[in-house]
C-alpha cells in the first residue's frame, strides 16, 4: 500500500522503504536506485543519460527493491537499459535487465573515437592499394579478434557483423539460463546492424 510520501530523491523517488540508506543494512537495490535516479534527472553532470527517465512504476522504491529482489544473485553484474531496444532512453522494469559487465561491454561502440568509417573498421595505409579496410571486434572482455582485411569498409563492416553474431550466440545466448534475456539477445542477434549502426 502507498504511502503519501512526497518526492525526495532527486526530486522524482519516493523512498517508503524504512531503514534503507542505513549503514546495518543491505541496501545495494537503495543506491542502484538512487543511481537511476540521478542519472535520469541530472542530465548536466551526466551528458551521456541526457533525456533519460524512469518508468513510474519505480518511482517508489518500494516497487523497484521487489523487482530487483526478483532477478535472483545480482552480484557483480550490472544493470542494462538498452538490449531490449538500442537507445532506449527508460529505466523500468519492461526494459532492463542485470547483466555481467563483459555481456554490457559487449555493447559498448565507442562512438566518439571510431572516426569516420563504420563501427569495428580502420583504414590501415599500408595496404592501402589492395585491400585496406580491416575489421577487429572486441569479445567483451576486452579482447580484440582480427577479421581481416577487406576492399571496402562495406564489406569490412559486414565481417565485424558477423563477427559480432558469432560472439553474441556462443559466448552469451547458448550459455544464458534467464529465458528473458536469452530472448532478448537473440533479438539482438536477428538485429545485429540496428545495434551497429
Amino acid at each position: 500500500m502507498k504511502t503519501n510520501l512526497k518526492p525526495t530523491v532527486y526530486g522524482v523517488g519516493i523512498n517508503d522503504v524504512p531503514g534503507s540508506g542505513s549503514r546495518n543494512s543491505d541496501n545495494s537495490y537503495y543506491y542502484m536506485w538512487c543511481r537511476i535516479l540521478e542519472r535520469s534527472y541530472q542530465g548536466n553532470q551526466y551528458p551521456t543519460y541526457n533525456g533519460c527517465s524512469v518508468d513510474p512504476r519505480w518511482h517508489h522504491l518500494s516497487d523497484f527493491k521487489r523487482w530487483y529482489e526478483a532477478q535472483g544473485d545480482v552480484k557483480g553484474k550490472q544493470l542494462d537499459k538498452d538490449i531490449i531496444s538500442p537507445g532506449n532512453k527508460v529505466y523500468g522494469p519492461d526494459t532492463c535487465f542485470f547483466v555481467s559487465k563483459a555481456l554490457n561491454m559487449f555493447f559498448t561502440k565507442s562512438d566518439k573515437i571510431r572516426g569516420k568509417f563504420p563501427i569495428g573498421v580502420s583504414e590501415h595505409q599500408k595496404y592501402k592499394r589492395n585491400k585496406p579496410y580491416t575489421a577487429v571486434v572486441k569479445n567483451g572482455s576486452g579482447k580484440s579478434i582480427f577479421l581481416g582485411s577487406y576492399a571496402t569498409p562495406e564489406e569490412a563492416h559486414q565481417a565485424f557483423i558477423k563477427g559480432k553474431k558469432q560472439i553474441l550466440l556462443e559466448r552469451y545466448i547458448l550459455p544464458e539460463t534467464n529465458e528473458r534475456l536469452k530472448n532478448a539477445l537473440y533479438n539482438v542477434y536477428n538485429n545485429m546492424e540496428e545495434y551497429f549502426k
